[in-house]
């Protein structure tokens, strides 16, 4: 049952992903491939987990997993920086000074180092199935996942002011419920977390 949930989580990101991509905007490109980045990841890592019941235990499925973490270490933190663009098109004074934008990208670069800490160079996977999913897990991570979390903050800051200052709230809202889903979706709750990424994902995209 559960790998239908990660299948059909798959599929609406997919669905983001390719409207994502019929966007093709003529301004902020560069905030633009970062989000297209992040919704790859997003669609490869519950790919992962709805084949994990029919790769089964083994090497192959370890890899893929594997690949799962990078992506988390890399991919969750650039989050900050389509925040930041898009309070930047938004109009917002302070992010239009070139101070901010190095200063996202110190904090995104250092959330995304503490990733490659967790994720890659740490990375021990233990098989841990939960329910009809076969799939791995970190088991070298202690406690709350700290760039996640910065990551999900900052979004919801950046969210709250373009809210404020232009009445679009949805960034904000994604932000929010990825932060709820996060907090819920523990132990054998996790499925929730993917759905606050799922509705981050839209959000972002909407955005």
């Amino acid at each position: 049952m559960l790998t239908a949930v990660y299948a059909t989580y798959t599929i609406l990101l997919a669905i983001a992903l390719i409207a994502a991509i019929r966007l093709n905007p003529q301004q902020g490109r560069g905030y633009y491939w970062v989000l297209l980045a992040v919704l790859i990841g997003l669609v490869y890592d519950n790919l992962v987990l709805t084949l994990g019941r029919f790769i089964g235990e083994g090497e192959l499925l370890k890899t893929l997993t594997s690949g799962r973490y990078t992506g988390h270490a890399f991919g969750t933190p650039l989050l900050t920086i389509f925040a930041f663009g898009a309070a930047r098109r938004a109009g917002l004074t302070w992010a239009q000074s070139k101070l901010a934008h190095a200063l996202i990208c110190l904090f995104t670069t250092i959330l995304i180092g503490l990733g490659i800490y967790t994720e890659i160079i740490q990375l021990d996977l233990v098989l841990r199935p939960l329910y009809d999913v076969v799939r791995y897990s970190n088991t070298a991570v202690k406690g709350p996942p700290i760039p996640a979390i910065m990551t999900i903050l900052a979004m919801m800051a950046m969210g709250i002011t373009v809210w404020r200052r232009t009445g679009w709230r949805w960034m904000a809202a994604g932000a929010v419920f990825m932060f709820i889903a996060a907090a819920v979706g523990t132990g054998e709750r996790i499925f929730i977390a993917n759905l606050g990424e799922v509705v981050l994902g839209y959000s972002c995209v909407v955005t």
